[in-house]
């Protein structure tokens, strides 16, 4: 019997986490191995246009189906509202000061992020993904959607299922950045927050993923665990996205191209040009 066959259930939008423990526990039943499981869930997710699993989803239900514990995971505190609404920033339109109107400098930034010609592991998609210097993706960072916000120590490593690959934890390098992403609320809300991290954390630019959030590019290099500790439950409590905790999490790329054909008319009141750009609106001066 074939994956389409056994799982009857497709994944819809905002029951992705509850299908994917189905999925699970449907190809555990029928003898499928760890990596067969997770290749199905990953690869009918992508078909269906929705959400990547998150770090540890797939893996913590597969657990759930074979009658295991679940992987811990740190546990943080939720958003809390009244802190977030204690914050005041500058708004999109006083913080915009990069032109938008002109063609993608993804090379020039990722070339600030990370200086000389590291390892960099950048792709089109979570299943479209190459490992290779800095240097050889310069003509094409631009039309990538995806990167990891670390440098790689090897071009390949193994994953949790013993697979060798160029996207893995066991081949990247230690964290230089934490992307600290909210999708909630209003856009000045989201400035307003990152705003507020800065006096905490060297805030190196602010990304605006093409859709609805804006992601903050944090310089952490070289923080030990507990004050990585303290950052990531301070961040939570302001409803930033848990995932990108996760060193080896894809993020966009700064001034990439989305992918997934969507596209967001929001910027072009500020000249940008492209509706799938990934559009940098923000860098230190």
């Amino acid at each position: 019997m074939n994956a389409a066959t056994l799982l009857k259930k497709r994944p819809e939008s905002g029951e992705v986490h509850r299908w994917i423990c189905y999925a699970a526990c449907r190809l555990v039943d029928a003898g499928c191995e760890d990596n067969e499981v997770e290749e199905i869930v990953e690869e009918a997710l992508q078909e269906e246009g929705l959400r990547d699993a998150k770090p540890n989803e797939i893996d913590d239900a597969i657990a759930f189906a074979r009658g295991e514990r679940k992987t811990s995971t740190p546990k943080r505190p939720p958003p809390n509202p009244a802190l977030i609404a204690s914050l005041s920033g500058p708004t999109l339109d006083e913080i915009i000061n990069v032109d938008l109107a002109g063609t993608s400098r993804a090379f020039e930034h990722i070339d600030a992020l990370f200086p000389g010609n590291p390892l960099l592991c950048v792709g089109k998609t979570d299943f479209n993904f190459t490992t290779n210097t800095k240097q050889n993706l310069r003509g094409v960072l631009g039309l990538r959607s995806l990167v990891v916000p670390s440098p790689m120590s090897a071009r390949v490593g193994r994953t949790k299922q013993g697979k060798i690959s160029m996207h893995s934890l066991d081949n990247t390098g230690g964290r230089k950045y934490h992307i600290v992403e909210f999708d909630a609320d209003t856009l000045d809300s989201h400035i307003a927050r990152l705003w507020h991290l800065k006096q905490y954390a060297p805030l190196k630019l602010i990304v605006f993923s093409g859709n609805k959030g804006l992601h903050g590019w944090f310089h952490v290099e070289g923080w030990p665990e507990e004050k990585l500790e303290r950052w990531f439950n301070y961040t939570a409590a302001l409803g930033a996205d848990k995932a990108t905790e996760t060193r080896s999490q894809f993020v966009r790329i700064p001034d990439g191209t989305r992918q997934d054909g969507k596209e967001s008319g929001l910027l072009k009141q500020y000249g940008a040009r492209d509706p799938r750009r990934q559009h940098v609106i923000w860098i230190p001066q």
